[in-house]
């Protein structure tokens, strides 16, 4: 189309491709801004006007499907393309694409998570094996390969100093430790604040030694290099031999075993890499979050607008800001981003809820998130309707409660301190009981709605006392064989628990 408006309306070839692409998008007045000059230029070259008229009034109709069909032709090639290339050869595919959006923390840790889906393990960097980029490692004995971190991903670590690092290593050979390593490379290019964001991404732990270890000798490491550089390049080494490098040696200190705590080592790993490698804070809550969420933040994009969700996760930032317009101009609201093991999102909290919910709102805080989708902007966000703390998450958001009971030493005086527990702690939660005979079966009896409770910390306490630990299950609406009240078939009359009602 460009083309043709090129050569037979005589318009350039950059006003040519733009009246294609306004074309393509509906763009009437940038399209008849160029209809004179179109018409004037066939003119020129020999074509009558009316016949110029009418090419000009059949291009808008073809741009509005030729367009789209060109582009769907192509994009249907690089998606067979693209499809071929990673089932075939998936290692160099998720490489490649993680290499390509480095820059970008979301888009790596959601294709971390495509890659644990297809089984390829992703390593942290590390100074022996990465190069710039994200890198696919084969085993010399035919084991199974995995994908190492680019040394480019950590911030602070730019590619000239990448560089200086594997040459040193193609010189002479992988790094025994911290102190071959200040040894060996430009330290007028792999400076301290280098060294320091290698440590805390986890680039040596492949050398055995501790992260903080390491952050403690770090200032002799870099003093004694320089000395072996400096005495190196006057030809002292080469005079006195192997007696300067025992001498250099003897002052290193002894690298200790100390070590970070895991938050704060993840917390550093957050710092340089903006994603975390070798764990996840939210790791150990991983099966509290997902059994009482009703969506994850990846799955925000796929609900509508005004769609009611609980979200599981943590509070990585914190910005307050004033509102300047409306009814509630000069109060405070909360702009967080909250994340899970899917990726963030934006969330607003309000002054109501924020005053409410105040202490529970605050970097690094472990909460679920109530609230309804809004999507007036091009990435999903959360209004925030309520907060709730993690150890309260299964007695409030837990859809329904089930008391198990092994039928083994059961009496009738403990059904009746079970029964007197319900009593004390009365809501709107519904009341099963899962009977379980050894060897035989298992009976899950829907009690009657009188005994519907609030299964709060105190109520499973009460309950665990009578018939032991594990003894309260609260199942969440992703509980593992779909929904509690689902499974209970519609068409039967839920039985009343023995001796329930008063």
């Amino acid at each position: 189309m460009a083309r043709l408006v090129n050569q037979l309306g005589g318009i350039e070839r950059k006003r040519a491709f733009r009246l294609a692409k306004a074309i393509s998008k509906k763009k009437t007045a940038m399209i008849e801004a160029e209809r004179e000059p179109f018409v004037e230029g066939a003119v020129k070259q020999g074509v009558k006007k009316r016949v110029a008229e009418e090419v000009f009034n059949q291009i808008l109709p073809f741009g509005e499907y030729a367009f789209n069909k060109a582009h769907s032709t192509g994009y249907a090639l690089v998606a067979f393309q693209t499809a071929y290339v990673k089932a075939y050869y998936p290692l160099e595919f998720m490489a490649a694409l993680m290499t390509y959006e480095m820059g970008d923390t979301d888009k790596i840790v959601e294709y971390r998570e495509e890659c644990e889906r297809l089984g390829i393990d992703v390593r942290p960097p590390d100074i022996n094996s990465s190069n710039v980029d994200f890198t696919t490692v084969l085993p010399p004995d035919g084991g199974k390969g995995f994908l190492r971190f680019g040394l480019a991903a950590i911030k602070g670590v730019g590619e000239k100093a990448v560089g200086c690092i594997a040459a040193a290593r193609r010189e002479s050979g992988p790094f025994a430790d911290l102190y071959d390593f200040c040894e060996r490379v430009d330290l007028s290019v792999v400076n301290r604040g280098v060294m320091e964001a290698l440590i805390k991404a986890g680039a040596f732990d492949t050398t055995g030694a501790m992260r903080r270890a390491l952050m403690d000798v770090l200032g002799k490491s870099l003093q004694l290099g320089a000395e072996v550089q400096r005495d190196r390049a006057a030809g002292q080494m080469t005079m006195f031999g192997s007696f300067g490098e025992q001498a250099g040696e003897a002052e290193r200190p002894v690298i200790s075993s100390e070590e970070w705590n895991e938050s704060q080592m993840l917390a550093y790993e957050k710092e340089v890499l903006g994603f975390y490698v070798t764990s996840h804070p939210l790791a150990a809550h991983s099966e509290v979050l997902e059994q009482y969420a009703t969506a994850s933040c990846a799955e925000m994009s796929e609900l509508g607008d005004g769609a009611d969700v609980v979200l599981g996760g943590m509070i990585s930032r914190l910005r307050m800001v004033t509102t300047r317009n409306g009814r509630n101009a000069g109060s405070k609201l909360a702009v967080l981003t909250f994340e899970d093991l899917t990726g963030s999102i934006e969330a607003v909290v309000f002054s109501e809820q924020l005053a409410t919910y105040r202490e529970l709102i605050g970097p690094d805080k472990v909460v679920f998130l109530k609230g309804r989708v809004d999507r007036r902007r091009d990435e999903p966000s959360l209004r925030v309707s309520e907060v709730i703390a993690l150890e309260d998450g299964p007695g409030r958001l837990a859809e329904a409660l089930i008391i198990k009971v092994n039928t083994v030493g059961l009496d009738p005086a403990m059904i009746a301190r079970v029964r007197d527990v319900c009593k004390a702690h009365p809501g709107q939660r519904p009341f099963f009981v899962r009977l379980d005979t050894p060897g035989e079966m298992t009976t899950l009896i829907r009690c009657d709605s009188a005994l519907a409770v609030s299964p709060d910390v105190g109520f499973i306490r009460d309950v665990e006392a009578v018939l032991g630990e594990k003894s309260v299950e609260l199942p969440g609406r992703r509980a593992r064989g779909g929904s509690v009240m689902k499974r209970l078939s519609p068409a039967r009359t839920p039985a009343p628990m023995a001796g329930a009602t008063s």
